[in-house]
Formats: C-alpha cells, sequence, structure tokens
C-alpha cells in the first residue's frame, strides 16, 4: 500500500465533505504529493524542459496509482504503455508536433532495442530535465554539432563512444568501408558533424538499422533510401550521391566504391 495509506487517510483525504473530487484535501492532487514529495517536485519544476502534464497543477494520478503499487514505484500498468496511452497521436507542443511515437513503434518493422529492453524512461524522464525532449543524459539537439563525448552521453550509456571515436571499424560497426569506421567520418571527422538523429530513428523505423526514410534540416526534407548489401550496403541521400560501402577490403573481387563525403 502506499505509505500515507498506512499511517491514515485523512493524510490525504477528508472523511466528511471537500470541494474537491475524491474528498481530496487539496485543490489538486498534486499538492497533496507535493506535502511528502516537496523536495522532488520543486527540483523537477526548476528544470529547463517540463513535462507538460506534471505542471503543478495536473494530477500524477493520470500516470500513478495512489493505493496500490502497480508494477514499480506506483505506475499504472507498464511504464511505456502509460507513456503511450497519450503518445498514441500527433501532439503539438512548443512550435512543433511529435509524432504518433505508439504507432509508430506497432507499424515499424525495425523498433530501437532500448524500448524494447528498458522502455520509455531508459532514454527519458517524465518529470523535469536539462536536455530537450526530457531526456536523461546529454545528447545534442541540433543537426549539426562539433563531435564531444559527453555530449553524446545517452547513446554511450548503452552504446561503446568508439562507435563514432575508433577509426578502425573492425570489431566495432558493421559501418566501415574496409577497416575505415564509417561513423567517425560523418560524426568526428567533419567539422560539422552529423548528430545521429539525422540519419537514424529514435524509436522505430521502416529501414534496417533505425535509417530514416526522409532527411530533414528545418523546413526542408529529403529522400534517404538504404539497400543492405552481403558485405555492407548502399546510400542514396540527398546529402551526396550514391554511396556503397563494403566491409571487405579491396582485394580486386571487391569494388570498394565509397568515398569521402562532401
Amino acid at each position: 500500500a502506499h505509505p500515507p495509506g498506512e499511517a491514515s487517510c485523512t493524510t490525504c483525504h477528508n472523511p466528511h465533505e471537500s470541494s474537491v473530487r475524491n474528498l481530496l484535501r487539496s485543490e489538486d492532487s498534486l499538492a497533496a504529493c507535493a506535502a511528502c514529495h516537496k523536495d522532488f517536485l520543486l527540483a523537477s519544476q526548476d528544470r529547463p524542459y517540463r513535462h507538460r502534464h506534471f505542471e503543478v497543477t495536473t494530477q500524477c494520478g493520470s500516470c500513478r496509482y495512489a493505493h496500490r503499487p502497480g508494477l514499480r514505484k506506483y505506475v499504472r500498468e507498464d511504464t511505456s504503455e502509460t507513456c503511450l496511452s497519450c503518445h498514441n497521436m500527433p501532439i503539438l507542443t512548443e512550435g512543433r508536433t511529435l509524432p504518433n511515437i505508439a504507432r509508430e513503434i506497432a507499424e515499424s518493422p525495425f523498433k530501437h532495442k532500448a524500448i524494447e529492453e528498458g522502455g520509455c524512461p531508459l532514454c527519458h524522464t517524465p518529470h523535469g530535465s536539462d536536455q530537450p525532449a526530457l531526456l536523461n543524459s546529454g545528447y545534442p539537439a541540433a543537426h549539426y554539432a562539433k563531435y564531444k563525448t559527453e555530449d553524446y552521453a545517452l547513446c554511450w550509456r548503452c552504446h561503446s563512444s568508439s562507435l563514432v571515436e575508433s577509426k578502425q571499424g573492425e570489431g566495432v560497426t558493421n559501418f566501415s568501408n574496409g577497416a575505415v569506421n564509417l561513423h567517425q567520418k560523418h560524426v568526428l571527422d567533419i567539422g560539422k558533424g552529423r548528430a545521429c538523429h539525422v540519419c537514424h530513428e529514435a524509436h522505430a523505423a521502416s529501414q534496417p538499422h533505425l535509417l530514416r526514410q526522409t532527411l530533414v534540416f528545418r523546413s526542408w526534407t529529403g529522400p534517404f533510401t538504404y539497400t543492405p548489401l552481403p558485405d555492407g550496403g548502399r546510400c542514396v541521400t540527398a546529402c551526396h550521391k550514391e554511396r556503397e560501402y563494403h566491409r571487405v577490403a579491396m582485394r580486386g573481387e571487391s569494388a570498394v566504391k565509397a568515398r569521402d563525403l562532401p
């Protein structure tokens, strides 16, 4: 049971009358929660990015049970299912539209492993964050960003930073041309390195490796087609002409066509 209820129901409820539904003592249930969780709630509210459903005028009960434990920390049902009960439609926020994440995950053949193994809280906080998109750790919000290890702290919680920092691709990434790590060329070598989301979807995708079908740069969009090959792949993008990469080094039988990016 919820600890306050074990002591006394009257901690949160007025037993006789109230102007608030469920005989809650407070005008809004979040304020009632704040009586016990004040430090946590105030810290969350001071963050530059806050979940729109976690303002002081909303209800903790939208995501959590007040009495029975639920699956974890009184969260209703599965944590990700709770998130997707709202993110099952396009949502307009701060001048941009968040896509229908629930449909994207349900209908896409390729899903981010983090969603299947850890769910939404692995990357996002539902309360408040110093990072855009309520991310738990550092990640560049812009399309182009000069690479710094700490700026990709979110990615390196699951992936190894050698995915970008190693010049040698063998044993580090399948996105390599011979021994050359092409992730490094895209993200680190170029002065205006591309962030992961330029090419990859964060949640789910219709192409392998969570690759996008459409590249987006502010108001501009362009197609992105990827074709898997036995030892590499072929990319046709709006950024450059058709390129192929092959993990097998040139030995005559395999012509390596990947070139330096413009």
